[in-house]
């Protein structure tokens, strides 16, 4: 199949506007236009939304990491109590409403048994934990009530979500393949495009995924510190499953290496 993935992205742009408007691709697609020049993660739409808040999480245990004083440690104590000891949770009184979209939208950057898992509640309940102690004033949302910086439930929930590093893929197939298809349904639907001229990219898709993947190699995100994030995609021979079956090539994986406070961390952005 011969599908021009980067003029399949520019294409997005001239979608009118009471089309579709597939946030990750048109992110992608913002990324892929802009080259190796440093991108503001504002201008990256959905994209850009969760690499930032990934950042932040990363950022966070930097930050934990270079606080601990490890004199304090007693035998015995488990890694998880000494560094629960240490915490200052003041912290957690006025947040800048950028970063408290950890709490909010970042609620999504997690799967549902994470919520099981840590909290024994589903994602609808910790956020409603969340929602209840916290009011918006300004620029910051503040707890509304001092006692809660002492609920152990509370402080756990904003703790985990703050720093966990355990979050899902960035993107995965089957959101990318969602919103390819809406594109293509809506430019056969309003005759802008025959619909067999997508067909085949329909029919395999994993070529698409890979080349749309491959566009992103080399990008870089602006974060609000000055902090860059690079982008890197390794191809590898491609798993079966059913969404990608024998013979449908290379697999990519997107890695995202970090710099918080001018240190650098790759970590992977893409599920197997």
């Amino acid at each position: 199949m011969n599908f021009d993935a980067a003029a399949f992205l520019r294409a997005l742009g001239t979608l009118p506007g009471e089309g579709p408007r597939p946030a990750l691709l048109l992110g992608i697609a913002a990324l892929s236009a802009a080259g190796p020049a440093v991108l503001p993660a504002s201008q990256a739409g959905m994209f850009g939304e969760r690499l930032d808040r990934r950042y932040l999480r990363v950022r966070a245990v930097q930050d934990e990491l270079g606080k601990l004083d490890f004199e304090k440690s007693k035998p015995g104590d488990s890694l998880d109590d000494f560094v629960f000891g240490q915490t200052d949770f003041s912290i957690y009184k006025k947040i800048i409403a950028g970063e408290f979209d950890l709490f909010t939208k970042g609620l999504d950057d997690f799967d549902d048994d994470f919520y099981a898992r840590f909290f024994r509640m589903d994602r609808k309940k910790t956020g409603s934990v969340i929602d209840s102690a916290y009011k918006r004033l300004g620029a910051f949302y503040y707890i509304n009530q001092e006692k809660h910086l002492h609920n152990p439930l509370l402080m756990a929930v904003m703790r985990t979500l703050h720093t966990s590093l355990a979050f899902r893929p960035i993107v995965s197939y089957d959101e990318i393949l969602a919103e390819f298809t809406g594109v293509v349904r809506y430019l056969s639907a309003n005759k802008v495009v025959e619909e067999k001229l997508f067909l085949p990219a329909l029919q395999n898709f994993s070529a698409v995924y890979c080349g749309l993947m491959e566009l992103l190699d080399g990008s870089a995100v602006l974060h609000g510190d000055g902090m860059v994030t690079n982008l890197a995609v390794e191809s590898r021979p491609a798993p079966v499953t059913e969404a990608a079956p024998a013979g449908s090539g290379k697999s990519p994986v997107l890695k995202g290496i970090f710099h918080p406070r001018d240190k650098a961390y790759t970590m992977r952005l893409t599920g197997n």
